[in-house]
């Protein structure tokens, strides 16, 4: 009986790992994938009214070879792609896995680096890579910083 009790909780041990893995990867493309959208979404600031893109559909058949792009692959339920005056805000548009415990989704605009909405960790397409100067605070950090607060 013994014997059996420890090849389960083995199991078990081995199954959590596995699982949290799959979850790390899954989210570490995602951040890939969304930081790419996201410079390609910075293409479009600027562009005139009448020429900028109005969804994520248009921003990738404009920009990334079409609205079927392998960019998209890793968000299940889409982006949202919204465009705000003269520049745009991108996000996923629910909570998703990111450990076995929580749950978050990614956000980013023309003004605010990528990052994980409730936690506020920016997200890298690689490692090492270097955030530019303007993004060094989310928009969060800046009103919270300009407020007082």
């Amino acid at each position: 009986m013994a014997i059996i009790g420890i090849a389960v909780c083995c199991g078990l041990i081995l199954g959590t790992w596995i699982l949290s893995n799959r979850i790390r990867i899954d989210r570490e493309e995602r951040e890939r994938h969304f930081v790419t959208v996201h410079f390609i979404a910075m293409e479009s600031v600027g562009a005139p009214d009448d020429e900028a893109p109005r969804t994520i559909e248009e921003l990738m058949e404009m920009y990334a070879g079409g609205s079927h792009s392998a960019l998209l692959k890793p968000f299940n339920n889409g982006l949202e792609y919204r465009r705000t005056d003269g520049g745009f805000e991108i996000a996923e548009p629910r909570q998703e896995t990111v450990s076995l415990l929580r749950r978050d989704r990614l956000i980013a605009s023309d003004r605010d680096w990528p990052h994980w909405e409730s936690s506020g960790a920016k997200v890298w397409k690689f490692p090492g890579q270097a955030i530019p100067p303007n993004y060094l605070n989310t928009k969060a950090e800046q009103d919270a910083s300009g407020n007082g607060r």
